[in-house]
């Protein structure tokens, strides 16, 4: 039997086993973290080079390092610039990014140059869903980074091809600049030239959640637009293929060096390439092949890749287009039917190729996306044609006429904000789903393309089809029962949030605060948050108004506010008015945002589903000279469920005395013998959480919050003593990252994020 597409079997394969592969062998470990905060001096060629600008208007100019020839922390030896390779006690670095010292002068792309600096590791999530900057360098191929560099010496290229071309890059972000206000110059400089640095928070924000933010990234389109016009012109101008196609590539090389390459670039070049091959040599151009051949060759270069979502989803597009739309053409037969267009068939087949990818790294989706596409799409190819005649008006002159030549962006832009924010007032316009399990996601296609096949070979019917692909995308974006009682200790560094969900997943969030970490609530909290399908938080609950648990709340109510994680409710304790004074600006966001506040006392109580919530502390109207006495506690017990949890907070001196009691007699009450879980309280102090609490409450787990090299000593040895004493397994943020744990009929599950 003859294999149709034998290439595109095997490199199909081969990216399989790739697969497979990276999920069996995690990276190599970076054998760099005894240099950390260490001066070192390293040899290597400059790669790429950009500005990026910091909160507070500070700019810093970065250089990617590559071809790294020597590497040492010895300032007394330091390589000399020629020198070759030689072995030292870890490996040389593949790659290295650079922060150069203001003062110090900017090397030419393709320069070799000596450097010395300090040695920083890129920081590795702690958390589910936390983004992994160590891991995205790692792919990125570079290794670590060196803060305040100053070069040392420098040898130039022989050619000065690609800084020439970082230059016409930095002449077309000033006529956009000149063009365009900074909010809209930000856009065309993602959409056209591939910098996203100078895009606004808020912009990137609203096209995310928006579903759109896929049109300020260089797609793989524009590469095969630009290429393929080209090579179209030189044709009907006579030019052999033989000698278009050099030139053509050629084109696109150049230009891919002014937009600073990147993963869909770099597929669309290759697969370019290939169909100029084919064209050269009176072949076909099969698009499956040159996609499979492409995945090869990228995966050759860096196999873990396949844990990158740029890379996915750019070629979980084109897959989609190659597998899908032949499909969904016989779906929707005519070529008058409205649903037969160029651009909305291959965005169909995009967003259902892609769906679980987008979901397993964004947890996210806007149900109105692919509504909002079919007017954004059609558009974007009047902005990106006005946005190459700005520059090309801008390299004329910088007069008035480059304002007239970008009216048609600026309108544009402003309508796709316009209708952004409409659709983000429509109830449900972002859906919080989780990330699916690998399972699920190996189901969802199996059963796309069965539904497919079938419907092919004439055993179902078109509605039957139509209903389930809608039937398949509602189940597997809906989460699945997690049964039990999951409680999830938040790594916020020197702060306290703990996620608490009951057997129907309703969650509940006890503190949220961090001195150690900025933005705990976009950068931890929120993400964590969105990776286990919490979509609202029942009751927020902060258990005193200490920074280290309230920092990040302003945070959570921004996202309230703007179709994220919703709130249902603020509980405050209710002590003396005097001590609630640093609640002020919470109490004002959260009215703002019509979010309503409570305050509870010890003997409040109340239900979620099995599991009954009783407050332990504080006395109600207490006034204490420490604010640390009013700190809520609260004890969580689930009927017949074997579940029991006490929140301690950071309760100390005599209410915690108080507080003991009143535990005492509520697990006697609940039949009661042992604790499934403590909030270790005041982050592992020495003179919390006392060994007659421990003795009765004696817990299985205790959870301790706190911050890696915390300067308070947190936790004391003191207080690991006495939980190691009564048998307690001790479960530390600071050590083990985000720490996860499941109750189910009495038996307890942990999981660490190390």
């Amino acid at each position: 039997m003859k294999i149709k597409r034998p290439l595109c079997l095997i490199c199909g394969l081969f990216a399989l086993l790739i697969l497979l592969g990276t999920v069996v062998v995690p990276p190599p470990e970076e054998p760099y973290g005894p240099f950390e905060k260490q001066r070192v001096f390293l040899t290597g060629e400059v790669c790429a080079k950009q500005v990026r600008s910091y909160p507070g208007g500070a700019s810093v100019l970065e250089v990617s390092l590559r071809n790294i020839s020597a590497f040492t922390a010895d300032p007394d030896n330091p390589q000399p610039l020629t020198t070759a390779y030689e072995t030292y006690a870890v490996p040389l670095p593949e790659g290295a990014l650079v922060q150069l010292d203001p003062h110090a002068p900017e090397p030419e792309m393709g320069s070799v140059i000596r450097v010395t600096g300090s040695l920083h590791l890129f920081p590795h999530a702690t958390n589910p869903g936390e983004f992994d900057s160590a891991r995205y360098n790692r792919l990125r191929k570079l290794d670590f980074q060196v803060k305040e560099g100053r070069i040392l010496a420098k040898k130039l290229p022989s050619l000065g091809i690609r800084e020439s071309m970082y230059q016409w890059r930095r002449c077309f972000e000033v006529i956009l600049d000149r063009a365009f206000p900074p909010e809209e110059a930000g856009i065309l400089k993602a959409m056209l030239l591939g910098d996203k640095t100078f895009l606004s928070e808020d912009t990137r924000r609203l096209y995310q959640t928006s579903g759109i933010l896929h049109i300020l990234a260089i797609s793989g389109l524009h590469i095969s637009i630009l290429g393929m016009t080209l090579y179209r012109l030189l044709k009907r101008l006579y030019v052999p293929a033989f000698l278009a196609a050099p030139v053509c590539l050629s084109f696109i090389l150049l230009f891919s060096m002014v937009i600073g390459g990147g993963i869909s670039p770099t597929r669309a070049i290759l697969m370019f390439a290939l169909r100029l091959l084919a064209d050269v040599l009176g072949r076909t151009a099969d698009m499956l092949t040159s996609i499979t051949l492409t995945l090869f060759c990228m995966l050759l270069e860096q196999p873990y890749y396949m844990q990158h979502a740029g890379f996915l989803l750019s070629f979980g597009a084109v897959l989609g287009i190659a597998l899908l739309v032949p499909f969904l053409e016989e779906l929707f037969p005519g070529k008058t039917h409205p649903l037969t267009s160029r651009s909305i068939l291959p965005s169909m087949a995009i967003f259902l190729f892609t769906f679980p990818v987008l979901l397993w790294f964004y947890h996210t989706f806007s149900p109105y996306s692919f509504l909002l596409n079919l007017l954004v799409i059609p558009l974007m190819n009047v902005v990106l044609i006005d946005g190459v005649l700005v520059l090309l008006v801008g390299l004329i002159s910088l007069s008035g006429g480059l304002m007239l030549a970008g009216f048609p962006d600026r309108l544009i832009l402003d309508l796709y904000e316009k209708v952004c924010l409409l659709f983000a007032k429509i109830p449900g316009s972002l859906q919080i789903c989780g990330q699916p399990p690998a399972w699920k996601m190996v189901a969802y296609y199996g059963m796309l393309f069965g539904l497919f096949l079938l419907f092919r070979r004439k055993k179902m019917p078109r509605i039957s089809a139509l209903l389930g692909i809608l039937t398949l995308l509602m189940v597997f974006s809906s989460p699945l029962p997690q049964g039990g009682v999951q409680v999830t200790a938040i790594d916020v560094g020197q702060g306290l949030s703990v996620l608490v969900q009951n057997e129907n997943g309703e969650a509940f969030l006890f503190d949220a605060g961090s001195t150690s970490k900025k933005q705990t609530g976009k950068y931890q909290i929120l993400p964590v948050l969105k990776y286990l399908g919490v979509g609202k938080l029942r009751a927020v609950f902060l258990s005193h108004p200490d920074e280290d648990h309230i920092s990040a709340m302003t945070e959570l109510l921004e996202d309230h506010g703007e179709g994220g994680v919703s709130i249902g409710r603020i509980i405050l304790p209710d002590g003396d008015v005097q001590l609630l004074a640093p609640y002020e600006e919470i109490l004002r966001r959260a009215h703002k945002e019509k979010v309503p506040v409570s305050y509870a006392s010890a003997g409040d109580a109340f239900f979620s589903g099995k599991l009954s919530f009783t407050c332990l502390n504080p006395r109600k109207g207490l006034y204490a000279p420490d604010v640390n006495e009013i700190s809520q506690s609260w004890l969580l017990t689930e009927k017949k469920g074997g579940f029991s949890m006490l929140l301690t907070g950071d309760i100390t001196g005599t209410s915690e005395n108080q507080m003991l009691q009143r535990l005492r007699e509520e697990m006697e009450q609940a039949e009661i013998s042992a604790l499934s879980i403590l909030q270790v309280a005041h982050h592992g102090s020495a003179y919390s959480t006392p060994e007659k609490l421990l003795e009765y409450a004696s817990p299985a787990c205790a959870l301790i919050s706190c911050g890696e090299g915390n300067s308070y000593g947190h936790p004391h040895r003191e207080l690991l003593e006495r939980l190691e004493r009564q048998g307690s397994r001790v479960f530390r943020t600071d050590r083990q990252g985000a720490v996860r744990v499941q109750v189910f009929h009495g038996k307890i599950r942990v999981q660490t994020y190390e």
